[in-house]
């Protein structure tokens, strides 16, 4: 899984640098700034499909409709990316 980083965090790094001669950020400073920020791990929200009616489910999360006859495909919510914990 690739490393995330804040975008804020980064932006005030950037801010700190001395600039060079044409307004820019040396290429060599800005990876060392990007390899020494901290990454971190989004938390993983996890969801379960409930019965909104008789012919479809909805998001337990988010309130994302989907037909009843396609929840089994879903093994994320398409819209607040929620894995689902069972598809029944």
């Amino acid at each position: 899984m690739a490393d995330l980083i804040s975008r804020e965090a980064a932006i005030a790094e950037f801010n700190r640098c001395e600039l060079t001669p044409d307004g820019g950020i040396d290429a060599n400073e800005a990876i060392e700034i990007l390899a020494r920020l901290p990454s971190a791990q989004p938390e993983q929200k996890t969801g379960k499909w409930i019965s909104n009616s008789p012919l479809t489910e909805k998001c337990d999360q988010c309130g994302f409709v989907i037909a009843d006859w396609k929840v089994e495909d879903y093994h994320y919510c398409p819209n607040c990316g929620a894995k689902m914990e069972d598809n029944t």
